[in-house]
């Protein structure tokens, strides 16, 4: 069965839920290995410095690790900028091989840049030769491609984000959301939070900042946001807990392809043919309970985490 092509928006600004897992024959948790989830944060952020994009949000877990990054609308860049960002993909090459370069090279570099698939492509294939050198090993590092879902709107983004900072918790590993060690909420927490997208850039309503989306995750968790304050209200965590949006594993951010709302999510839907031949366009699949849908329904078989 031929895999389904990965959806990516390229004329305009863009967030992407991303989500990749390790290769099964490693064991359980590879990434708890002495050094390894230090080592993929930072395989992360050198990539940022080098690609048109902003990470929002991300957790790094035993055996896979989720982000939330924003690419930018594609758009002219100059030859001075690409060539930096050059170096540092290829620093082993001189300034001379470089200048050597054609025209069409240099744009195809540059649309490379814009491109998310060539992102995760550099860390995937760096952090895996790193982790099979340092730790002796042969073979697949990662157990699939990676997984990727548009998100649509605010909301979405949100969403996603939260669902992302939460991954720790969920699973039982920090009794606060933002006391995960590698992961965006607890660098916001410590205020070393400037190599990240602002939150206010990510989610243009959260005028609060990093205390308003603080709160939203004690909401999502179920705890107080500050210390000294009370757990809170019976009847709100209630309502949480009916949603379940976070109780439990939710596919949709990593399997759906597109997740906004209705009408975001129509227009990324084909079109299908009826018995009669007659154009007719598939619905959205309502998500969460809260207005989202996502462009496809998730197989049992998409794992999440």
């Amino acid at each position: 069965m031929p895999r389904q092509a990965r959806i990516k928006a390229l004329n305009e600004d863009a967030f992407y839920h991303v989500r990749a897992r390790t290769a099964r024959d490693l064991g359980s948790y590879p990434l708890e290995r002495e050094g390894a989830r230090e080592k993929l944060d930072e395989v992360i952020r050198f990539y940022l410095r080098a690609y048109f994009c902003d990470l929002a949000s991300y957790q790094i877990m035993g055996s896979h690790y989720h982000g939330v990054f924003l690419f930018r609308r594609p758009t002219w860049v100059s030859r001075a900028e690409l060539l930096r960002r050059a170096r540092l993909l290829y620093p082993r090459k001189s300034l001379k091989e470089f200048e050597r370069w054609s025209d069409e090279k240099w744009q195809r570099f540059a649309e490379r840049l814009f491109d998310i698939s060539k992102l995760m492509q550099n860390i995937q294939q760096a952090y895996a030769q790193w982790y099979n050198r340092h730790f002796g090993r042969r073979g697949h590092f990662w157990g699939e491609r990676f997984q990727s879902t548009l998100l649509v709107g605010e909301q979405a983004v949100l969403e996603g984000m939260l669902y992302v900072d939460l991954n720790a918790f969920r699973a039982h590993l920090c009794d606060l959301p933002w006391d995960w060690r590698w992961g965006s909420a607890w660098h916001r927490e410590r205020n070393q939070d400037s190599w990240l997208l602002p939150l206010d850039e990510a989610v243009k309503s959260l005028q609060g900042g990093n205390e308003e989306y603080r709160t939203l995750l004690a909401l999502r968790a179920g705890v107080a946001s500050k210390e000294g304050d009370q757990i809170l209200d019976e009847k709100l965590l209630n309502q949480e807990y009916q949603r379940g949006i976070y109780a439990r594993r939710r596919r949709c951010f990593s399997a759906g392809g597109v997740l906004g709302g209705r009408d975001d999510v129509l227009q990324w839907l084909p079109s299908t043919s009826d018995l009669q031949g007659r154009s007719r366009r598939r619905e959205p699949v309502e998500q969460l309970g809260i207005g989202l849908y996502s462009l496809r329904a998730p197989r049992e078989s998409d794992e999440d985490g």
